[in-house]
């Protein structure tokens, strides 16, 4: 799966998931940002639609530039776990942590729900930092899991490739945390224009003249660190309780 495919599934879920839950707090409590369905879906569909033109410009360019080699087998070898733990921590925020805290601002206040937030950010902080580590030093047994049939230069070249691309392992966790954030406070364009922001990253690399396969690869990290830089300044200029992380909003 590519890394925009993924994006726009990844995205398109969420959106799914919090319209469900935009529902109103009761009295006296932070009301949840009603949805306006006709600028929302315009917002989303332009994102969207952005996003793959983009996509299609980065999937021509990588088969123009690399073909079916070994760099392009390298690549992709090294973002398959990544990858994973991008779609499955994006199912788990989808199905749990929106949720929880929809549920957790109706019962407690939208205070409490930010505290929610705040803290599930420092722990997948703290957690996928701490996997990124351990996935970049165990890149060589682990990638032998996948590398059977492939040549010995795929499989150096996916272990180099993989030591550059260990932060996705976190970047992605908290793209998605905001971007679920982003939704339900009613944010919807930049979200929708997830995909945008990473294949453009990429494209970047692509082109960097006299660029390799390892610029493509820095280029999907720079990607997804766009994606969590643009996200997180707009949820705090959104919501200025995300600015402080130890004390109250």
């Amino acid at each position: 799966m590519t890394p925009g495919l993924a994006a726009s599934m990844d995205h398109s879920s969420a959106r799914s998931t919090v319209a469900s839950l935009s529902v109103s707090s009761p009295s006296g409590r932070h009301p949840r940002s009603p949805l306006r369905p006709g600028s929302a879906t315009l917002q989303v569909y332009v994102g969207t639609m952005a996003g793959v033109a983009l996509g299609f410009a980065r999937d021509v360019s990588l088969s123009a530039k690399f073909g079916t080699t070994f760099q392009s087998d390298a690549y992709f070898l090294a973002f398959a776990l990544p990858t994973f733990v991008w779609l499955s921590m994006s199912t788990v925020l989808q199905s749990v942590f929106i949720p929880l805290y929809a549920s957790l601002e109706v019962r407690s206040g939208v205070d409490d729900a930010r505290a929610f937030a705040r803290g599930g950010i420092l722990f997948l902080s703290a957690a996928f930092g701490a996997l990124a580590l351990v996935y970049a030093v165990a890149t060589p047994q682990l990638l032998q899991l996948f590398d059977r049939g492939r040549t010995d230069q795929t499989y150096l070249l996916a272990v180099k490739l993989s030591h550059v691309m260990a932060p996705i392992l976190v970047l992605s966790v908290l793209s998605s945390l905001f971007s679920c954030l982003l939704y339900l406070n009613g944010q919807y364009l930049l979200p929708a224009f997830a995909s945008s922001l990473l294949n453009g990253a990429i494209l970047v690399g692509v082109f960097y003249p006299g660029a390799s396969i390892s610029a493509v690869a820095v280029g999907t990290v720079a990607g997804f660190l766009l994606q969590v830089l643009v996200f997180f300044v707009a949820l705090c200029l959104n919501d200025h309780s995300y600015r402080h992380w130890r004390r109250g909003p």
